[in-house]
């Protein structure tokens, strides 16, 4: 063995693999051809019926492209760089007057092209595609070929790093498994262990969910929420360099007489031990929780997961010899320190984070919308169109409103109506429909989202047991001037920029089968309302009906209705066209957003706008009469 290069190559050394592994990307190509261009191949005379199939593909979106991406550079790795788990086959390659450095490389490259051949082949017929159809461009070809050549290096830059820290193919490709998955299990149990301990839990923040989808491709084009652009690709690309550079540092690190042995490194062996027994203690643990909800129970569950996992894990690397010695028990008092502090924080909330509230200083303002589940479903319009002429999240920001929610919130943890044993020992709280009907209401859902002046948020949401005291807090926010003010439509929506409205009438038709009473809901015509004025009577009309609600008084939301209209509100339409953007050249449909709109229910209860309607020559249309 002899110093070398940090780039050097043996050309021998390559060949000699490319002649053992050239049926791998031959595999992959005919696999890629038969999925991605014999289809297109069937329908070439008429191609454009199978253009969504192509863009589809290309966007990474079939499910066998995907699951080449990932398994064919994990199986490339475990075979071209399976010399770090083969003793005879290390001991001559290491004989030979060729240095670490060249000998890694050489196989390092040979299995990366190997990799990336037949995707290179796939995006040449692509290529020759786009002649026949304008479904796609070179930019979009270019794309495909980029993003898959980016995850295909993370995958592959993985696998080796496995290999250089591991000493057996088996536990190389268990540990690339963990690697890959790892990030977000944790956040899934981080996120099951808040929604059980954690009163007031809301949602996990959106790096954190980011992170987890993110983290693999795999979990990035399975549960996609938008299409993989060039910077997660670029991340990718350089997270596998990055990966590959390290894995290369650990091989020359090495030293043969421990190939064979299942860890080569002492700290991946105490990472890899502590992560798995993690994830064994949280199962453990949820599980115990599943027999009943008891915090007792759940820490001798997750004691229990902790103890069996971690020993398993040491047995498996050990191989079946002797895991009881000073090594492991001085690994376990370490891991069980750490696991404590899990514990304490997630079970038993020992830093108080929970019963955090802002002062009324601190906020900046608080959301409206969901502050109590539902309500604002029957007070305000829906749907999500541009801020320009709508704000369909308006928050809540005088100093008065602000303590009031403050004041809930306080009430909510003090007495910890979270609680649902309360739910269970408590009297139900009686309210008022809209008809003066009495009503009751045992629980309810509060969502508190503060905007707080130093740019942080905190969010809380209670599924909490109402009680008086609790329902005229709730009251007493529901009806102030602020927030009435902030639900008129004619205050969140801007009525200039409203292009017209659409009236369509529904129908309720009762009829009795078998002694029961059934319903069956019709849709009459719709009818298009484009005169400003008339449109800002019928709103304002129904901006009256909904403004008199209250939470004791007038609860709109517990009110037996029926809806006898839907009223669609669209504003000023822009363009719809394609452009082709001048950077990448993908090709890319732009529509402008105000295409959507915002949904008003009319119901039997909205007497004002049932009568400005019928007023405004629209009464057929609800299927009711004028009086005349």
């Amino acid at each position: 063995m002899r110093r070398g290069n940090w780039f050097a190559l043996s050309w021998p050394l390559m060949w000699e693999c490319f002649k053992m592994y050239w049926y791998i990307p031959a595999l992959s190509f005919v696999l890629y051809f038969f999925i991605g261009v014999f289809p297109l191949l069937s329908h070439i005379s008429n191609i454009g019926i199978v253009d969504y199939y192509i863009q589809n593909s290309l966007n990474n979106g079939n499910l066998i492209y995907v699951a080449m991406l990932c398994v064919v550079p994990i199986v490339v790795a475990l075979l071209v760089m399976g010399f770090l788990h083969n003793e005879p086959k290390a001991v001559m390659l290491h004989a030979m007057p060729l240095s670490k450095n060249r000998i890694f490389n050489s196989y390092y490259w040979t299995g990366w092209i190997l990799c990336q051949l037949p995707v290179v082949m796939m995006a040449l017929i692509y290529m020759l595609i786009m002649s026949r159809t304008d479904a796609v461009g070179i930019g979009d070809v270019l794309y495909w070929l980029f993003s898959s050549a980016a995850m295909i290096t993370y995958f592959y830059g993985i696998a080796v790093l496995s290999g250089s820290l591991t000493g057996t193919t088996a536990m190389n490709l268990f540990t690339a498994g963990v690697i890959m998955v790892i990030v977000p299990v944790i956040v899934k149990i981080l996120n099951g262990y808040f929604v059980n301990f954690v009163p007031g839990y809301y949602e996990l923040p959106d790096w954190m969910i980011e992170i987890a989808e993110k983290s693999n491709p795999l979990f990035a084009l399975l549960f996609r929420r938008e299409e993989m652009d060039y910077k997660l690709c670029v991340i990718y690309l350089l997270t596998g360099i990055c990966i590959s550079i390290l894995a290369k540092i650990v091989y020359k690190t090495r030293k043969l007489e421990i190939i064979g042995n299942s860890m080569l490194s002492k700290v991946f062996e105490e990472i890899c031990t502590y992560l798995i027994a993690f994830v064994g203690m949280s199962a453990f643990g949820m599980f115990a929780w599943s027999f009943g909800e008891s915090k007792l129970l759940i820490v001798t569950g997750m004691a229990a997961g902790a103890v069996i996992t971690f020993f398993i894990v040491k047995l498996v690397v050990s191989k079946g010899e002797k895991v009881i010695n000073r090594n492991t028990i001085r690994s376990m008092i370490i891991y069980v320190c750490l696991a404590a502090v899990f514990i304490a924080v997630m079970v038993f909330d020992i830093t108080g984070n929970t019963n955090r509230i802002p002062a009324v200083g601190q906020v900046e303002s608080v959301e409206l919308r969901g502050l109590v589940t539902n309500y604002d479903s029957v007070n305000m319009a829906y749907g999500q169109v541009p801020e320009e002429y709508a704000d369909t999240e308006p928050e809540l920001t005088s100093p008065e409103t602000i303590e009031m929610v403050t004041e809930l919130h306080e009430y909510i943890i003090e007495n910890k109506l979270y609680d649902s044993d309360l739910a269970e020992e408590g009297d139900p709280v009686i309210v008022y429909d809209a008809g003066g009907n009495e009503g009751y209401v045992v629980s309810e859902r509060i969502t508190i989202k503060y905007h707080l002046k130093n740019g942080r948020d905190l969010n809380r949401a209670y599924d909490i047991y109402i009680d008086e005291k609790a329902a005229e807090l709730i009251d007493n926010i529901l009806t102030s001037q602020e927030y009435k003010e902030k639900t008129q439509i004619t205050s969140y929506v801007d009525m200039d920029k409203i292009s017209y409205i659409t009236l369509t009438g529904m129908y309720v038709d009762e009829y009795a089968h078998y002694d029961e009473l059934y319903e069956e809901i019709y849709y009459g015509s719709m009818t298009v309302i484009d005169d400003k004025a008339e449109i800002e009577r019928i709103l304002t009309a129904w901006q009256t009906d909904v403004s008199s609600g209250g939470y004791l008084q007038n609860n709109r939301y517990i009110t037996p209705y029926s809806d006898i209209a839907v009223i669609e509100i669209h504003f000023v339409k822009g363009s719809q066209n394609e452009n082709q953007d001048s950077n990448s050249g993908r090709k890319e449909k732009k529509r402008y957003d105000t295409d959507m709109a915002l949904i008003v229910n009319v119901t039997d209860m909205d007497e004002n706008t049932i009568n400005c309607l019928i007023n405004e020559g629209y009464g057929q249309s609800l299927g009711v009469q004028s009086n005349e």
